[in-house]
């Protein structure tokens, strides 16, 4: 299985990417679906977040406020470190769970992780075969939120979050300009898969 780490700021177009390539044949694995699975009724890590940011966060279901809890979390760095502390454990547990499973079934198939924060899976380096950051620029990145209905203010704390452009050229093997059409971008992800397929039966 080759697998690989996609990478890219909030609004870069990354998602659209990993969805193009899995209707190539790419399995696709999002992190930040994991991170809703974690935190679904009856997880553990619910009564650590609970603790931490409030218990009114539950309904009498214990269900997640999660709105809510993204604008205590969010809202300072400290909050924001603290809830990465409480949830990423359980996160790469559930990855490393999916993963194993996913090379199990269909190890013959090219894996693509949706990573929102890069620098936090240092240590899961190890999996990747190739790492791809998606980028755009950042006036097209906050017209992008605006039509999914995200403030300005929003954009910018979760994008400070995030590594920037320079860092992320950094850490990738390979770089999508995302300020292509449609059409470009299809093109990309027929290379890609082109290419993985390449050396995964190398």
């Amino acid at each position: 299985m080759y697998t690989i780490f996609l990478a890219g700021g909030i609004a870069s177009g990354k998602s659209t990417l990993a969805k193009k390539l899995e209707e190539r044949g790419a399995i696709r694995i999002d992190l930040d679906e994991l991170s809703r699975d974690v935190l679904a009724p009856g997880e553990p890590v619910l009564q650590e977040v609970a603790a931490a940011f409030g218990e009114d966060l539950l309904d009498k279901n214990d269900v997640l406020d999660r709105k809510a809890l993204a604008q205590r979390a969010f809202s300072t760095k400290e909050g924001t470190e603290r809830l990465e502390q409480i949830e990423l454990p359980h996160i790469k547990h559930a990855f490393k769970n999916v993963l194993r499973l996913v090379k199990e079934k269909q190890g013959d198939k090219t894996l693509v992780v949706e990573i929102p924060r890069l620098d936090n899976m240092n240590d899961c380096m190890e999996f990747a075969d190739e790492v791809i950051a998606v980028l755009a620029p950042l006036e097209k990145r906050l017209e992008r939120s605006r039509q999914k209905g995200m403030s300005p203010a929003d954009f910018s704390e979760r994008a400070a979050l995030q590594l920037n452009e320079d860092e992320l050229r950094k850490r990738a093997d390979f770089i999508v300009e995302n300020d292509l059409d449609q059409g470009k971008l299809d093109e990309v992800a027929d290379e890609i898969i082109k290419r993985a397929s390449g050396l995964a039966g190398s």
